[in-house]
């Protein structure tokens, strides 16, 4: 599974969770709540890659993910100190933040990013 953001309602691990269901049922299985759990698992461990892959690292999300470029580089680029210096100065703290809740938007969900 490549490392994404969690998404609890994205259709591929709602399938996934509702086929597993199914399978479960069908083998007369008592198991179904541990099974339910490991690929619940298996979807925070990806959101935790994708946080640790990106920690520290816009130029990164940025390079793999383009379609977060424009967010990315108008809330963390520090243009002052970019000018300045010549290379990109990132304000990385707010930056892991803000990566933090994208990786666990579910969980954070109606909270402002």
């Amino acid at each position: 599974m490549k490392p994404k953001p969690l998404d609890l309602y994205d259709s591929d691990f709602s399938e996934k969770l509702i086929k597993e269901i199914a399978r479960i049922q069908d083998e007369g299985a008592d198991n179904i709540a541990e099974r339910v759990i490991e690929l619940i698992k298996q979807h925070i461990k990806s959101a935790c890659e994708f946080f640790l892959r990106y920690k520290g690292n816009p130029s990164l999300l940025i390079m793999e993910r383009p379609e977060l470029k424009e967010e990315v580089e108008n809330m963390f680029l520090d243009r002052y100190s970019t000018a300045k210096y010549g290379v990109n100065v990132w304000r990385l703290e707010q930056y892991n933040e803000w990566l933090f809740k994208l990786a666990f938007k579910d969980v954070f969900e109606g909270e402002q990013r």
